[in-house]
This record gives structure tokens, C-alpha cells and sequence, in this order.
């Protein structure tokens, strides 16, 4: 949809006579504006939220497991979060997450492709709290091989992740003075390496 600017700010006239008269009017069009754009926003972010929870329904209901899902959003990441309750915890989160990250992707993909043209979302996806356990898992992993690589100065590598994993990772290494990190090996080996800086 395109915005009609010239019709927006009553047709665009650029005499300069009434300068206050138009400024108490852009000011009123402009807070109308920013109202409205507000509240396009919000239902535009309810409407992502009720998305993620259809879609992610749907698409357990086809694996024949029926739960409930919540979505929130959060602004400052961008991310929407999803948590599904019930079903077969195991069969959902699937072998070392993998059924759960490919929940996760797919949403997003879905999500992202259904707004495009906007910026692009993040999601993060739970099920009784198994990816905040994974997240303290791998910070916890994070900070043995730091200790590790400083006390050495050898590198050290992680365990092989998933690309979603491997973000919290590098994430993990960046609150830590002298090291960085980097991505190594390829498909179900890729992992993390930590070296000194």
C-alpha cells in the first residue's frame, strides 16, 4: 500500500502565508498520524501473534499432537516467543532439539514470508522450558572453554549445534574480554570454536 503524502498533508499547497496555521495542523495530522500508525503496529503485532499460534497448532496437529500454544512479542529483539503446552514432550523437542528447531525455523520462514517487505522477525520456541535449558547450557559450556582458551591460549570447540544454538553461542563468547568466536566444520559437525584474541 502506498501512502498518499500529497493527500495526507491536504494536498500539498506550498504557500507560505498561513505558516503557523500549518504548522498547528501538521501537528494535529501528525499525532493523528502517529496514533494511528500506533495501533497499526499493535493489531499488525497481534495479528503476527495469532499467526504464530495457528501455524504452529496446525503444523502439530499434523505430527497428531494436540496442544495449545502462546505467543508473545518482544519489541527490543524484534522476536516473537512461542510456548506449547501438552502433547508428547520427547516426540515435539525430538533428538538433541532437532524437532523443536525445525518448529522454530519453519515459523519463522512462515512468519517472515507472510510480512515481507518488512523487517525481518525472530522466533524462539519452547516446550516446558527445554530451550531455556539448553541456553544455560550452552552459556555454561561457553564459559569452560573461555577459562580454557585463556588459561591455554590453544582454542576450544563445542559440542556440534544447530545454527539457532550456535547464535546463543556467539552471543555467549561476546560478554567475554579476549576471545572471539567463529563457526567451524560443516552440516551436522558444524560447531563453535573459541579463540584468543
Amino acid at each position: 500500500m502506498k501512502l498518499d503524502i500529497k493527500r495526507l498533508f491536504g494536498g500539498g499547497n506550498s504557500d507560505n502565508t498561513a505558516v503557523l496555521e500549518r504548522e498547528t495542523q501538521d501537528e494535529t495530522v501528525n499525532s493523528g498520524a502517529a496514533s494511528a500508525s500506533k495501533q497499526k503496529s499493535e493489531d499488525f503485532i497481534e495479528d503476527n501473534k495469532e499467526f504464530c499460534v495457528r501455524f504452529l497448532e496446525s503444523v502439530l496437529k499434523a505430527m497428531n499432537e494436540i496442544c495449545e500454544v502462546e505467543a508473545d512479542y518482544a519489541a527490543d529483539g524484534n522476536t516473537y516467543s512461542a510456548v506449547i503446552f501438552g502433547g508428547d514432550t520427547g516426540k515435539i523437542i525430538g533428538r538433541r532439539g532437532e524437532n523443536l528447531d525445525a518448529l522454530r525455523y519453519l515459523t519463522k520462514v512462515s512468519l517472515n514470508r507472510r510480512n515481507e517487505g518488512r523487517e525481518s522477525v525472530r522466533v524462539e520456541l519452547d516446550i516446558e522450558g527445554y530451550a531455556r535449558r539448553q541456553r544455560e547450557a550452552i552459556e555454561l559450556q561457553v564459559k569452560k572453554a573461555v577459562d580454557k582458551v585463556l588459561k591455554s591460549d590453544a582454542s576450544a570447540d563445542l559440542e556440534p549445534m544447530c545454527a539457532y544454538d550456535r547464535r546463543h553461542a556467539h552471543e555467549a563468547v561476546n560478554g567475554y574480554k579476549n576471545v572471539k568466536s567463529m563457526s567451524v566444520g560443516n552440516g551436522n559437525t558444524r560447531r563453535v570454536r573459541i579463540v584468543k584474541q
